[in-house]
C-alpha cells in the first residue's frame, strides 16, 4: 500500500507510518 506511493515521499512517507501504525494496533 505504502510502497505504491514513492512519488511523495514527505507527506507519504508519514501518513505510511501512521497507516501501518494503526494496522499493526488493529491486529493486536
Amino acid at each position: 500500500m505504502c510502497e505504491k506511493k514513492n512519488a511523495v515521499v514527505t507527506e507519504s512517507h508519514f501518513l505510511c507510518l501512521l497507516c501501518t501504525y494503526e494496522s499493526v494496533v488493529a491486529n493486536n
